[in-house]
């Protein structure tokens, strides 16, 4: 339901118990990522944000960043 907000610009989610991010793609100006304190294991959804400058994923399940391709 996000990628209903293209215009969204911060994106504050911690202590949620998230565990998927779902797809965030036509977020395209959002230039602060908050996940930390959830369930995640993947980041999928964040692979194509180009104007990400912050982003906090510390305190999930994850193993690897690969997912996120290549983030600036």
């Amino acid at each position: 339901p996000l990628n209903y907000l293209p215009n969204l610009e911060e994106l504050l989610t911690s202590g949620n118990l998230l565990k998927t991010t779902g797809d965030l793609g036509k977020c395209r100006k959002l230039q602060e990522v908050d996940l930390s304190w959830n369930q995640l294991s993947d980041l999928a959804g964040l692979a194509n944000l180009p104007n990400l400058q912050i982003l906090d994923v510390s305190h999930n399940n994850l193993t690897s960043l690969k997912s996120v391709g290549r983030l600036r």
